[in-house]
């Protein structure tokens, strides 16, 4: 039975916890044993059937090694990555947000160049 105290942002927010716990590589168990809840409380919050509170949100997100953004990201447009990001793709991120603020800038235009590049020569096939 659906919780009615939960929403389409908790499916969301679930989906993204799922994502992110998997790509770092742990179980629900685990998860569930750093942040003080049973791996049943994990299955709930990532299928969107049980609310996580803001803190332990927070507190999900520094143990998997994200941000808030990342956690709820897909919740305010209608674009949801399809892919799930894989162990690199969190470790380039990582490094990402270390940056300056200039480098960043130049990195994004440097990889929308290379998209716009290789989208426009995909779609002259």
């Amino acid at each position: 039975m659906a919780n009615p105290r939960t929403s389409s942002l908790d499916k969301i927010i679930g989906a993204n916890l799922n994502r992110y716990r998997t790509c770092a590589g742990l179980s629900r168990e685990a998860l569930g044993v750093q942040c003080g809840v049973t791996f049943q409380q994990i299955a709930k919050y990532e299928h969107g059937t049980n609310r996580i509170s803001s803190s332990k949100l927070v507190e999900m997100a520094g143990i998997l090694g994200v941000t808030m953004a990342q956690m709820v990201e897909g919740a305010y447009s209608s674009r949801q990555a399809q892919k799930p990001f894989n162990k690199a793709d969190l470790s380039m991120m990582r490094d990402y947000s270390e940056l300056p603020n200039e480098m960043r800038a130049t990195l994004r235009e440097l990889v929308g160049a290379i998209v716009k590049e290789l989208t426009g020569k995909m779609g002259a096939k």
